[in-house]
């Protein structure tokens, strides 16, 4: 997607999480190969700043060294001033249980 389309949704998606809505957390997706970058800088800021939780899923991990994934959720969830980032991989499922743990910890407090 364009930057120029990403950047037409910003006040969609700030309209959207800033109504009234029971939202307990908001899933950010994160390429661990780029990392972090504005986009999610800010969303993650606006939604903190909202009160809603954030859970922050570095993707495609499965294309990393198993090293490297650890790391590369550490990272995001630094860059993002959060507590963690769960890596997170659909081929293999890996992170699949600690993230719908996530939720459910946040939708069911």
């Amino acid at each position: 997607v364009s930057r120029e389309e990403r950047m037409s949704w910003q006040g969609l998606v700030r309209g959207y999480f800033a109504m009234d809505r029971p939202l307990a957390a908001v899933v950010v997706l994160c390429d661990p190969k780029r990392g972090p970058e504005e986009e999610e800088l800010e969303i993650v800021g606006r939604l903190r700043s909202l009160g809603r939780g954030v859970i922050v899923v570095v993707t495609k991990v499965d294309k990393l060294l198993r090293s490297e994934r650890d790391h590369a959720a550490k990272q995001a969830a630094d860059s993002l001033l959060l507590p963690s980032a769960i890596a997170y991989s659909s081929k293999t499922n890996e992170g699949r249980d600690l993230l719908w743990r996530r939720i459910l910890e946040l939708a069911f407090p």
